[in-house]
Order: structure tokens, then sequence, then C-alpha cells
């Protein structure tokens, strides 16, 4: 037997895991990010961990005021076409869409 028998790492998609609200240790930043009204959007590439993060804030209720709407947006009908009109060519590859969310 070795050890990865034993360890559980959860399922490879965050919504498919049920245990997910395990895996993070709160240090107070959660509370930080919600309550800065600069920050709304999140942003990253396929696997960073974006809806493992959303599923870990929306599961903690008492993070919000009792007057804050969250909702997950999905992409599935994004205008790709206009997102690529406002890419930003002179910005390195990583950041050159950054402004046009």
């Amino acid at each position: 037997m070795s050890i990865l028998d034993w360890i559980d790492v959860g399922k490879v998609a965050a919504e498919r895991d049920e245990n997910l609200k395990y895996y993070f240790f709160d240090t107070g930043i959660s509370k930080k990010i919600i309550d800065n009204p600069n920050m709304f959007l999140m942003l990253g590439r396929k696997g960073a961990g974006k809806t493992a993060v959303f599923l870990h804030l929306v599961s903690n209720k008492q993070l919000f005021k009792a007057t804050d709407i969250v909702f997950s947006l999905s992409l599935n009908n994004y205008s790709w076409n206009a997102h690529a009109l406002l890419k930003r060519d002179e910005k390195a590859e990583t950041f050159s869409f950054r402004d046009s969310w």
C-alpha cells in the first residue's frame, strides 16, 4: 500500500467535489475580498481554481451582508469576436485581454 492509496485529493472538477468546503483554510482574506468594492470579478485560466474559490465563498454565507447578491456567470453565450477586437497587442499575452473584461 502506498501513501497515495489513503490520500483523497478530491474530484478533478470543483463543482463535482462534495468535500470542497473542507479544503480551505481562511485566514480572513475572504472577508477582505468581499468587502472591497473594487473586487467584483475573478479571472483565471482553465483549471486555476476559480470555481473552487467561488464555491468556497458562497458556502460561507456569514461573509456576506443580507443585501448582497451573489451569482455565477457563464461564458457559453459570450461574444468572443467582440472580445478579440478589444485585445491590446502591445501588452504581454497574459494581459492582452484583461482590459476588455
